[in-house]
């Protein structure tokens, strides 16, 4: 149960983050048109985000991106971010989306939105 608590609201965390650059331009649309979603997610957190032996991005983060990207019926590329980068690669367009942990705390309810799980 714990584990399905988490989960969701990691995923409610992630769908809150798309809000920051949702108010500064259509980001779906933006996606869409160039056929590709480009995600920052943790490359150093086990078993988040981190890099298998090749050096390619892999774990939990990952697959939600890949997920994501699938059902919008485009590319995907992932970006490593860390927690001192994530924020300002959203701010910055950097990236589209941001899929890593990150705890919810007030003040950071000042730069991004966060949707609440029912």
């Amino acid at each position: 149960m714990r584990s399905n608590r988490f989960t969701i609201a990691v995923f409610a965390l992630v769908l809150g983050l798309l809000g920051v650059r949702a108010a500064n331009a259509d980001v779906l649309e933006d996606v869409k048109k160039k056929g590709m979603l480009v995600v920052g997610t943790k490359g150093d957190y086990r078993p988040f985000g981190y890099l298998d032996p090749s050096g390619k991005i892999i774990g939990f983060e990952p697959d939600l991106a890949a997920d994501v990207a699938k059902r919008l019926g485009v590319k995907l590329e992932l970006t490593p971010v860390v927690a001192s980068n994530r924020i300002q690669f959203l701010q910055q367009g950097k990236i589209d989306l941001m899929i890593a942990t990150m705890t919810d705390t007030p003040e950071r309810r000042k730069t991004v939105d966060v949707v609440e799980p029912d």
